[in-house]
């Protein structure tokens, strides 16, 4: 009897705090896509760091086509991760206002996501956009891993070490400042240094920038604008004390409005200290203030003290840092946290190649919230290498990352896991006519606790690449991609086939023609599956007058086998027109109109609803002077928002909220 009023006691009293920390269901929906979004963050970084490391490693510069090409890959990775970045700030800032009892919760898991995101953008814009990546090595100082991430070229002809960002390789939800590795390029044997004259030991130099953008956003239907308004200056500099000992001093101010303002300032203090040609060491602090004017609970310092000790070693080189970090929200003690960082890197030069290898671990422990402490160990791995026989290039990387929370929440989305993300790209030339391209990706992800949210991911990609003649060339490629969910009513398959003819006809003109056919099926039943097909035209001339104009035109149409989604299309068709004095200045104007229809959705068919888009945007940029220079952008275009479905796991046009976006952008660039 004892024994069964205890039992029904321990009833009483679970059932009593259970529903205290249930979740809403839209809460529930947010966390799960905060934490989906974890590792595709993390992957677009590390897709990043690649294509940094290969611009060092080939020697690329500015204006080579090799070299265009990757950093357009790298623009195309930061629109990639800044639509989804807002599109999870405005999912936070909607649940949180709608569920406060949940803001706790949305708070912790959206905040992993934020680091992650400010980490990419910083990467991105300190090593692309900032033009650093094809920079002369003598515009530029000696780089170290304490010094601020300015990429360096290596010496033609000699191995390039990996590039800064090969050091970033802490977890997605990791706050740790990028560690950068020495980045220009010495031989194997000996570390160069530069000798400094006795007349030239005090030196200052740096650079000024400063950008400004207002986004806005009108959402005709709902009658409601919501701004995307961004604007940056950045100062550094850099004082020569000696042959051996430099000082770096950055600061950066970040202000941008979305769904709220926030402003960021972050100031970095750099000592590098050269001990012998094959030993550097250096000491950095990072202080970053976040604020957010209207929902001071968020905002938070943080304080990272970090040193290096750089070796080269015959035809290896090693960094190793130590960093602590520190975190305060003034209004939200419970998120105050403090965090150990060890981190090793060991590069080994290797014929026409590189051998990489990376170990980060991250102890984090929070002041008030000790349920939320984690343990934190990525494990990095690289191989990359080119073959003169036969000329191809082959690259191989593994990344694994562990996390140990030491207090579970399965119904708070907090969870140990372990994820391993495997990448293999193989360059093959058969003939002078023909190169295969084979590129895998596998990720997989699991919740030994919470087995039901993991999941999956396989890429396997075949692409040839066809050189007809000396104007014509052609591709031609297949990829199958399979989504395994823990959940089976969301895995699904997909079957991608592509084809592309180019062909320059004289010297001002060329035509280029590519169409994508995409075909996706669900495991279980037929909601997601789909028929998409896109075709493209382009068509450029380059006049008389050195303008050239270039006219583009594209069909995309996707339909459904059920009616849950919604069938859509469009037809795309605009002109562009650009001119370029080099070193001068260069201008450009476009405009596209573009026609959308769609039909059915939620199991309910019905017509064709259409919409006319036109887009517009001219930019100009003006070198002032040899250090000066100013670009100015303006654009408007009509289009429809895209939310994450948590069913498919991707974004889709949003039929029910068309908006007209408005952006107007300028910058200042001074070097010193």
């Amino acid at each position: 009897m004892k024994l069964r009023l205890l039992s029904l006691v321990l009833m009483i009293l679970v059932a009593g705090v259970v529903p205290a920390f249930a979740l809403a269901d839209a809460s529930a929906k947010a966390l799960d896509a905060f934490r989906r979004y974890e590792p595709d963050f993390l992957t677009s970084l590390r897709k990043l760091e690649e294509i940094q490391r290969k611009i060092q490693n080939q020697n690329l510069k500015p204006g080579m086509p090799e070299h265009d090409a990757l950093k357009e890959d790298a623009a195309d990775l930061l629109d990639f991760v800044q639509r989804r970045y807002d599109l999870m700030d405005d999912l936070f800032k909607s649940v949180s206002g709608d569920y406060p009892a949940d803001r706790a919760q949305l708070f912790d898991g959206f905040s992993r996501l934020d680091d992650l995101y400010r980490k990419f953008r910083d990467f991105y814009l300190t090593n692309f956009e900032d033009g650093q990546s094809g920079a002369p090595p003598a515009a530029k100082p000696a780089a170290t891993a304490a010094a601020p991430a300015r990429s360096q070229q290596p010496a033609a002809g000699q191995p390039a070490k990996p590039a800064p960002g090969a050091a970033v390789t802490a977890p997605a939800q990791e706050t740790a400042p990028v560690a950068v590795v020495p980045s220009s390029s010495p031989s194997p044997a000996t570390l160069d240094v530069p000798k400094v004259q006795e007349s030239d030991k005090v030196k200052l130099t740096g650079s000024l920038k400063v950008d400004l953008r207002n986004k806005n956003e009108k959402y005709t239907a709902q009658n409601t604008a919501l701004p995307n308004n961004y604007y940056q200056g950045k100062l550094s500099l850099a004082y020569q004390l000696d042959e051996n000992d430099k000082l770096f001093l950055e600061d950066k101010y970040l202000q941008r409005r979305r769904n709220e303002l926030v402003k960021e300032n972050v100031l970095t203090f750099s000592w590098v200290h050269t001990h012998s040609p094959r030993t550097i060491y250096s000491f950095k602090d990072t202080l970053h203030h976040v604020w957010y004017p209207q929902n001071a609970q968020k905002a938070y310092r943080d304080n990272t003290a970090e040193i290096f000790l750089n070796r080269k070693e015959g035809r290896y080189e090693r960094m190793y840092n130590l960093g602590y970090e520190t975190r305060t929200y003034p209004d939200y003690s419970r998120s105050d946290f403090t965090q150990k960082n060890v981190m090793t890197q060991t590069t080994y030069f290797i014929q026409n190649g590189t051998l990489f290898g990376e170990s980060t671990y991250n102890w984090r422990e929070y002041k008030n919230s000790p349920n939320l402490d984690y343990r934190n160990e990525n494990t990095y791995v690289e191989f990359q290498r080119s073959y003169g026989g036969n000329k191809s290039e082959i690259s191989v990387s593994d990344t694994y990352d562990h996390r140990l929370f030491e207090s579970e929440a399965i119904n708070l989305f907090r969870a140990s896991y372990w994820d391993n993300y495997f990448r293999f790209r193989y360059d093959l030339p058969v003939s002078k006519t023909w190169k295969w391209t084979f590129e895998d990706e596998h990720q997989r992800r699991h919740y030994p606790s919470d087995n039901p949210r993991g999941y999956a991911q396989l890429k396997i990609k075949t692409t040839g690449h066809i050189t007809i003649d000396k104007k014509t060339r052609a591709k031609i490629g297949h990829a199958y991609i399979f989504n395994d969910e823990k959940t089976k009513a969301r895995s699904h398959k997909n079957h991608q086939w592509m084809g592309m003819w180019e062909k320059k006809f004289t010297d001002r003109f060329k035509l280029k023609v590519e169409d994508t056919f995409h075909r996706r099926y669900t495991l279980i039943g037929d909601v997601m599956d789909f028929a998409e097909n896109l075709f493209s035209m382009r068509a450029t001339w380059k006049l008389p007058s050195k303008i050239e104009l270039t006219w583009r035109g594209e069909y995309l149409a996707r339909m459904y086998t059920a009616m849950f989604y919604r069938d859509y299309r469009y037809l795309q068709t605009g002109l562009q027109a650009a001119y370029a004095q080099p070193k001068k200045y260069d201008w450009s104007l476009e405009q596209a109109f573009r026609k959308f229809s769609n039909r059915n959705g939620n199991n309910i068919a019905s017509d064709w609803r259409n919409q006319s888009q036109p887009f517009t945007e001219g930019k100009f940029n003006w070198f002032i002077r040899k250090d000066l220079k100013l670009k100015l952008t303006a654009s408007r275009e009509k289009t429809y928002y895209k939310s994450f479905d948590t069913t498919s796991q991707e974004l889709l046009w949003d039929f029910t909220r068309p908006m007209t976006v408005t952006e107007f952008y300028g910058g200042l660039e001074y070097d010193f």
